[in-house]
């Protein structure tokens, strides 16, 4: 409770507040680190060379420079280490889903990640130029390892330099099966999500999030293994090549070189963009798959739903692969394609598609629904689990025992029982939280927030006696600074704030978000207090709290508030005058039965936490750098 502010001291604090942000452009020529403490800017081509090693600590913040199409390059002999985790991924985003960018991120703002080896493709001559840098890839080692690549998201990558000459969001060339490659998200990519130029990385947990062209693209001989795959689509955004889910060449020409591209996937679903037969999509929406060129895909266990058109066979050679049984669809379903479920180019002489769909335990269904998922075509949160009587949980093949294959995964899709994107992938509308849900004067009920939306505190919002206000773990709350936004729990009220250690509650400054005017700052916003009935030692038993003046105290020392578990309090804290204060947390008579524990207050303008009165126990508190 005090203040004499110097604007020197501030500008200062402001200075070193905000994470430092690393430029780096040109070649990695020796082992590097880049660690979560600071946020990295690719600029222009940053190669990977042969011998270095670069990396990423999870949790660590990548940004892709537009003007420059920064775009993070492997080279062969050259590794990444990009070990994230469920709780911490590592993130590579557009420049502009960082605080106070000039606009929203989109579709191709930055290159994107290319990972090249030395494991076998089958251009002439065992070596080839990759789209867009032109950096050379291929060799003869099966085995090759350029890394790990595990929990990491790639948002708004995607660059056409022109036509079959494109970055995608990951791309690979020749990578090596001593790679490490499982939980990724690309999401937004101006072309491919994933594209695989020969080579014979397995990998495992690939998620492609509202791509602009395919989902999935294998080419040039890449042979790898592949299980739990999923992708959804936005229904207005196609390229003007025809998006498919899956689309597979041996090459351009469909020649016979060797290897064949001939990966084995298992545990796939393809969420197209018709949720039914009058749902509206872009014109230039293709297959759910198209094989062609002379691919000799081996494909399990997997669900098409929601493409117009589920699989397509292109080409004598592709049709001749899957009459000899060299290409295989196998104990999955197509639902939904209220154009053809399967379909070829040519009838190829006695080659019937759908004997050949029939006779392999495949299932169809006109409807996307008889597929029984959850909420497969919600864009923003999709819920992909089956239902209890779907026809997915039964009919799979058992995938190979082979050390790499999950051999329990006998169902159909990429689901079973367990979501395994929860905690990592990020389905929020662009990424990064843009639009606030207002909240503003009196909470007289039960009000539960929802995690997947943003709020912003307008003003002195109570929580009234009787009333409660219920916030799941995820929620982000901003504080509006022009109001002096701030939560009030008044007695009698309660607040159940109940995040989780992966997951917490964080109420934070409104300029705390990608397009704001400014960086956030101590004291953008109020702050929370709670108000309680347990004694306090003011004459009369009760007193009006510093701030709104609100009354607080009584008699009653088990009185309960709620709770407040995992939750951060960023930039609050507010002083009106001298002794009259918002804090980051104030407490004002609240009593034991109240729960809290494991609460940060970070940047507050005033006192970090502040009790007046009361009797709450609390565990598990950080004051960071406060005021």
């Amino acid at each position: 409770m005090k203040k004499a502010i110097h604007l020197l001291a501030v500008l200062l604090l402001i200075a070193t507040s905000i994470q430092a942000q690393v430029a780096v452009s040109g070649d990695i020529t020796t082992n590097t680190t880049w660690t979560a403490s600071n946020t990295y800017l690719l600029k222009g081509f940053v190669r990977v060379k042969s011998g270095a090693t670069l990396t990423v600590e999870p949790g660590t913040l990548i940004f892709g420079e537009n003007s420059s199409q920064g775009t993070l390059i492997v080279l062969p002999g050259g590794k990444i280490n990009a070990q994230g985790t469920a709780e911490k991924p590592i993130v590579f985003t557009s420049e502009y889903a960082k605080y106070g960018a000039s606009r929203k991120p989109t579709y191709g703002d930055w290159g994107g990640i290319i990972i090249l080896g030395n494991a076998p493709i089958n251009v002439a001559g065992g070596t080839a130029k990759i789209e867009g840098p032109g950096d050379f890839y291929g060799g003869t080692n099966p085995d090759d390892n350029s890394g790990v690549f595990s929990y990491v998201r790639i948002e708004y990558p995607g660059i056409a330099f022109s036509a079959n000459n494109e970055i995608n969001g990951l791309t690979m060339g020749g990578v090596g099966r001593g790679t490490k490659l499982d939980h990724v998200q690309v999401s937004y990519s101006g072309d491919d999500s994933f594209e695989w130029f020969g080579g014979n990385v397995n990998a495992k947990y690939l998620v492609a999030y509202r791509g602009w062209d395919d989902d999935f693209d294998t080419d040039f001989g890449y042979n790898g293994k592949l299980q739990y795959l999923y992708a959804i689509r936005d229904p207005q955004i196609a390229d003007v090549s025809k998006s498919n889910g899956f689309e597979s060449d041996n090459d351009g020409g469909g020649s016979a070189n060797t290897p064949i591209t001939a990966p084995t996937w298992y545990n796939v679903t393809m969420v197209g963009p018709w949720a039914n037969s009058g749902a509206t999509a872009a014109s230039n929406y293709g297959k759910g798959m198209h094989l062609r060129r002379n691919s000799q895909n081996k494909i399990y266990n997997t669900l098409i739903v929601g493409w117009k058109d589920g699989l397509y066979l292109d080409g004598t050679a592709t049709i001749g692969a899957a009459a000899n049984n060299n290409m295989m669809f196998s104990n999955s379903m197509i639902a939904g394609a209220f154009g053809k479920v399967v379909d070829t180019t040519r009838s190829n002489g006695t080659f019937n598609p759908t004997t050949w769909f029939e006779g392999s335990a495949n299932k169809s269904s006109a409807l996307s629904t008889d597929a029984k998922l959850l909420a497969p075509f919600a864009l923003t949160n999709p819920k992909l689990l089956p239902l209890s009587d779907s026809p997915l949980l039964s009919g799979g093949s058992t995938p190979p025992n082979d050390g790499f294959f999950d051999v329990a995964a006998t169902h159909i899709g990429a689901f079973g029982s367990v979501d395994w994107t929860e905690g990592w992938v990020d389905y929020n509308a662009f990424g990064y939280t843009t639009e606030f849900t207002p909240i503003s004067g009196d909470i007289t009920g039960v009000d539960t927030l929802d995690a997947k939306k943003a709020y912003l505190i307008k003003g002195f919002v109570r929580v009234k006696a009787g009333a409660s206000l219920v916030i799941p773990a995820g929620t982000k709350i901003f504080g509006e600074n022009s109001s002096q936004g701030s939560l009030i729990v008044l007695p009698g009220g309660v607040i159940k704030a109940e995040g989780t250690e992966t997951n917490p509650v964080v109420f934070t400054s409104e300029f705390n978000r990608p397009g704001a005017a400014r960086t956030p700052t101590y004291g953008d916003w109020g702050g929370i207090i709670i108000l309680g009935n347990a004694p306090i030692n003011v004459a009369g038993g009760t007193a009006k709290i510093e701030g709104p003046g609100d009354f607080y105290g009584g008699t009653n020392p088990d009185d309960s508030s709620g709770v407040l578990r995992y939750v951060r309090i960023e930039y609050p804290g507010i002083a009106f005058s001298a002794n009259n204060e918002i804090n980051g947390l104030t407490m004002g008579g609240v009593g034991r039965k109240t729960v809290i524990e494991h609460v940060q207050v970070s940047y507050s303008g005033d006192d970090s936490f502040e009790w007046f009165g009361g009797n709450v126990n609390a565990k598990y508190l950080i004051a960071y750098r406060g005021w």
